[in-house]
């Protein structure tokens, strides 16, 4: 029974030693088989690489300019003859000479698929200028390429197979006899091996130092390398699926010196650089501006330190000096130990979101400052008519060659121009009315050649070009001269030293590329002024800011900051947009966009109206007005020439009014914005009464902007402040008559 048991354990023993051995064996001659079909593979990719580099030579050899003789000549023959022997080039399965896409000569056949394609423009000078009249179409056959390298790389797999397996057959076997007991207790503590574990290698033998004791060594010091790589591969693996939780973020890497170690694809194309450029390179030194690189260390600095995640926005610069804005999520990265190795972001680039918000606040900001400017303007107006008004009666009744006549006419020329800048505040709220018609923008622009010629010094050239095409746009003709006008001014004193300034009409059709990088239009056909000039130009704080009312950066006394206002009022107005390209030193080129229409006639400019002199009148009017010095001046007015006046301080005091006298007033002069109540709604109340009562309406807006607010019906007489005395008693003259 010893015996047998003793036997059989032998037994075991030689077993084990003997599947050990050839296992081994099994596992080093594929392994080996597979490192000859690897470097075969590869000696197969790199003669296949060769045979298909060598495709672009070979086509290069073609005589190209033997071919465009011929194709010059149209010698058909030629072309076949030249055709056919470029298919003598290796792997070459079709060529043809197309002219304007249609086949003129063709050789071989031509196949959809495993072919490499080049087409060769055909040249030729003429007339001093090199000029295209045809191509070579070429077809280059992969597959024949890959069939011959196939056939050769198996005859070299074979041999070379044959070889490893007879050297490894020999190296197992004397391994089998010399190691393999060795290796099969090292083969039962590889198979109890574990990630961590901390028992090492031991063989039990007599003999020491030998290459297997070198062998444990390794294998112990191969242990301890990989537990420690093992945990820096947890540690790698749970910083990347921090980073690559989303898509289309930038993820970016840094260690404690701020150098980049990792950065993702996505950024790699945002920014334009490659990964062999980006990395190991200074965050800071290459992607930052240098007015934030300090701020942005600090913030770099306290993330480190403190340990903590942090959110952070700034901008950074790509390849082409372009700036992108990124929100940045960062976190810290440590080591297995715990110690603090660098950082881990995930940018979010809001560059355009940014650029709306902007282009937001800007249209908030200009349409508030448009309603106040509008307000201003409205009040203004009653201001101006007081001194309008009064002025005029004193005009009428002062000495002709008395000394206040001057005076008085002064006042009239300053109320002018006063009147003139409340227009300008309305054009900028798009509270001036307008009588826009179909017009064509280069007549307007051509008509205004001499006028701007006077606008401009001696030491300025202007320069007008307009487009051959009519452009026929929706506007009110006196609007876009007075814009020309502002336009040019502006750039007259933008160049105090002399300069050129350059008009140009045209049309194009706004895409969506454009929309999208503009912020503004909609997918039609726009006409354009361009109004350019040489002058000093302005940063970009100036240019965000030159369409506010009152922004001016010339000399107090010399501007007004009205006009570049009134200017971007007129374009809203006209539905259009502007738009303003400028650098310091650079000049500036306002561009300005008007939606064009197709199927109108342009509409000629009438004359001027002849009018009829004044008359004095009679009856009796109701004149409504709450500020107290307009309705005094009315009155007066009114009084002075023939009329009986009832006034009445707002609109319920007028009903009141009205119902006491209704018998006497034949008309109601009334102001259309008032306390209690306004102009329509007195109005409508007197009408109920007396159908037939009529009314002229006034206010400091224009009537367009008085009928889309409902406080007037449209097609009544209406009259915008100031208004002239001469002008107030004809309206009233034509309403009675």
């Amino acid at each position: 029974m010893m015996g047998s048991k003793k036997s059989k354990t032998i037994q075991k023993q030689k077993n084990s030693r003997r599947g050990i051995g050839h296992y081994l064996c099994k596992r080093i001659l594929f392994f080996s088989l597979f490192l000859v079909a690897l470097f075969t593979l590869i000696q197969a990719g790199l003669d296949y690489r060769n045979r298909i580099n060598n495709i672009p030579r070979d086509i290069g050899k073609i005589n190209i300019r033997q071919l465009e003789e011929s194709l010059w000549d149209f010698d058909n023959q030629g072309l076949n003859i030249q055709a056919d022997g470029i298919l003598h080039f290796p792997y070459l399965n079709y060529a043809a000479i197309l002219d304007k896409g249609k086949v003129l000569a063709q050789a071989g056949e031509k196949k959809n698929n495993g072919v490499i394609v080049r087409t060769i423009p055909l040249t030729r000078q003429y007339n001093g200028r090199e000029m295209t009249f045809g191509s070579l179409y070429i077809q280059a056959d992969t597959s024949r390429v890959f069939h011959d390298v196939l056939n050769d790389i198996l005859l070299i797999f074979i041999f070379q197979a044959s070889m490893v397996a007879v050297v490894a057959l020999l190296i197992f076997s004397l391994f089998e006899i010399a190691v393999t007991r060795h290796l099969a207790s090292a083969a039962n503590y590889f198979r109890s091996f574990e990630a961590g574990m901390d028992k090492p290698l031991a063989l039990v033998k007599i003999k020491r130092g030998d290459e297997l004791d070198t062998m444990v060594e390794a294998v112990n010091s191969m242990r301890r390398n990989l537990d420690s790589a093992y945990r820096k591969q947890l540690n790698a693996e749970s910083k990347f699926r921090d980073l690559l939780e989303t898509v289309r973020l930038s993820a970016v890497m840094l260690d404690i010196n701020g150098n980049i170690t990792f950065c993702n694809d996505y950024f790699l194309s945002l920014t334009g650089w490659s990964r062999e450029a980006a990395l190991g390179n200074s965050w800071f030194n290459m992607f930052l501006p240098d007015e934030n690189k300090g701020e942005i260390k600090t913030v770099f600095r306290s993330v480190l330190d403190s340990g903590e995640p942090s959110h952070y926005e700034n901008s950074i610069i790509t390849r082409d000096g372009k700036l992108r804005d990124i929100v940045w999520d960062n976190s810290v990265l440590k080591d297995h130990d715990g110690n603090v190795v660098g950082t881990a972001s995930l940018g979010l680039d809001v560059t355009e979101h940014r650029k709306l918000e902007d282009q937001l606040r800007q249209a908030q900001k200009m349409e508030a400052v448009g309603q106040l400017a509008g307000g201003v303007a409205h009040d203004f107006n009653n201001i101006l008519s007081a001194i309008v008004g009064y002025a005029h009666l004193s005009l009428i009744k002062v000495d002709e060659k008395g000394p206040l006549k001057g005076n008085l006419e002064q006042i009239l020329r300053a109320s002018e121009r006063a009147t003139t800048l409340t227009q300008s505040l309305l054009s900028f709220s798009r509270k001036q009315v307008i009588s826009p018609k179909p017009v064509d923008l280069n007549e307007i622009v051509k008509g205004m050649d001499k006028f701007l010629l006077r606008v401009i010094r001696e030491d300025i050239n202007i320069k007008i070009q307009c487009c051959q095409a009519p452009l026929t746009v929706f506007a009110d003709r006196s609007q876009i001269e007075q814009m020309l006008i502002n336009l040019t001014t502006n750039a007259r004193d933008a160049m105090p030293e002399g300069g050129h300034i350059t008009i140009e009409t045209g049309a194009m059709l706004l895409d969506e590329k454009f929309i999208e990088a503009h912020g503004f239009g909609e997918k039609k056909e726009y006409a354009f002024i361009y109004v350019s000039d040489t002058g000093y130009g302005m940063d970009e704080k100036t240019r965000r800011r030159i369409f506010e009312p009152f922004f001016t950066t010339k000399e107090q006394g010399k501007g007004t900051g009205l006009g570049l206002s009134m200017v971007y009022g007129v374009i809203k107005q006209h539905a259009g947009n502007i738009d303003v390209y400028s650098e310091p030193g650079r000049g500036a080129t306002f561009k300005i966009y008007l939606p064009i229409v197709r199927g109108r006639a342009v509409e000629k400019e009438p004359g001027r109206p002849i009018h009829a002199p004044l008359e004095r009148g009679s009856g009796t009017i109701l004149v409504v007005e709450d500020d107290p010095v307009i309705r005094q001046l009315n009155s007066t007015v009114l009084r002075e020439n023939g009329y009986d006046v009832i006034e009445a301080v707002d609109g319920e005091d007028a009903v009141r009014k009205f119902g006491e006298n209704s018998a006497r007033v034949r008309l109601i002069v009334m102001d259309c914005i008032m306390p209690n109540k306004n102009g329509k709604e007195a109005y409508n109340e007197i009408r109920k009464t007396s159908p037939s009562v009529k009314a002229v309406f006034l206010s400091g807006y224009s009537e367009d902007v008085i009928s889309k607010e409902g406080l007037i019906d449209k097609g009544v007489d209406f009259i915008i402040k100031p208004v002239a005395p001469s002008d107030l008693l004809r309206k009233i003259k034509a309403a009675l008559s």
